[in-house]
């Protein structure tokens, strides 16, 4: 399985990290790429495609649909979509993140290039969203962290 990542606070990397490990302990070989490095560089068909990216503005960065765009045809190729986004605890509840259009977006961009879309998910993170909400300091953000 390949594995091209965007991550800007390292969330969308760990989350590839885990799913790659998981895939190596079923003895399936898993590699991990930038998503902006030029990409998909295996035009095997055989070879599963895993795109991991966080969720801004409830959608997929505007670099992340550009390289999405720039990938080769997928001539059939299974392809999954995970978008990171940032949760958080607030008096005392988790509150999940939310992706908006940001995999669904993605999943549309690589079934018109040829891909099948194998599933598509949203994972939920610590937010990093510290500098900008005041309920998101301290406390509540260390809350955050048990579930990374």
């Amino acid at each position: 399985m390949e594995f091209l990542v965007y991550s800007g606070t390292g969330n969308s990397l760990r989350v590839a990290r885990w799913t790659a490990a998981a895939v190596r302990e079923a003895s399936l070989p898993a590699e991990i790429s930038p998503l902006l490095s030029g990409s998909d560089r295996r035009d095997d068909p055989a070879t599963r495609l895993t795109l991991v990216f966080p969720t801004h503005g409830f959608t997929a960065p505007a670099s992340v649909l550009k390289a999405v765009g720039r990938l080769l045809r997928g001539r059939g190729r299974v392809a999954f979509v995970v978008a990171t986004r940032g949760a958080t605890r607030i008096a005392g509840r988790m509150l999940p993140g939310y992706e908006g259009s940001a995999a669904l977006l993605v999943a549309l961009i690589l079934l018109a290039k040829g891909y099948r879309v194998g599933g598509i998910a949203g994972v939920d993170m610590p937010s990093n969203r510290t500098a900008l909400a005041y309920l998101l300091v301290g406390r509540h953000v260390l809350s955050g962290l048990y579930f990374a």
